[in-house]
């Protein structure tokens, strides 16, 4: 049996109500994947401290379980990482998802910068890894290959394949829209 790790974050309420207005779906989003992740169908197992909402999504509890997905001392089979918030760019053209705590001023003290996110991935040692961004200027431009032409069937056999043979391999980035956009 293949063995796959979750970290499932999704954030209405940021701390900088000013200048970071509030979602409505994001910690829905968030709950309904994780009950899928961990039903009888997913076979995930999100550890403590691995699914965080709102006001428990600060920057350093995403750093910290980002670091127990990606860097633990067990290989997995499967390490899937998803985002559901906002997500920034600053003057200087860098991408950044939001945690709860985050100021929009301070996007490099507070935002955890997406370009890091794929770097981080890309070196962890699990046979596969699934970066799922679902907010605005996530689509970072990259030489990875689509699932255009079919996502769906292509998330399902990667996130569920029917057997080991079927696993697939590598790092799968997946991003709710295009680096110059905004997420709807």
């Amino acid at each position: 049996m293949l063995k796959k790790r979750a970290v499932i974050v999704g954030i209405n309420e940021y701390k900088d109500k000013e200048k970071i207005p509030a979602l409505t779906g994001a910690v829905n989003d968030a709950r309904e994947l994780h009950d899928i992740l961990t039903g009888p169908a997913g076979g995930f197992e999100i550890g403590a401290g691995h699914f965080l909402t709102d006001d428990r999504a600060d920057s350093v509890s995403i750093r910290k379980a980002i670091s127990d997905l990606l860097w633990q001392t067990k290989p997995c089979d499967m390490a899937l990482f998803h985002f559901s918030g906002h997500g920034f760019v600053d003057g200087y053209r860098n991408h950044y998802i939001a945690p709860h705590d985050m100021l929009r001023d301070e996007p490099l003290v507070y935002g955890i910068n997406m370009a890091d996110l794929r770097r981080w991935a890309r070196s962890a040692v699990h046979q596969t890894v699934v970066m799922i961004l679902d907010c605005c200027h996530s689509g970072i431009p990259s030489d990875e290959r689509s699932m255009i032409d079919n996502p769906r069937e292509s998330l399902e056999l990667m996130l569920n394949p029917k057997d080991e043979a079927q696993a697939g391999e590598g790092k799968y980035f997946i991003a709710s829209c295009e680096g110059d956009k905004k997420a709807r």
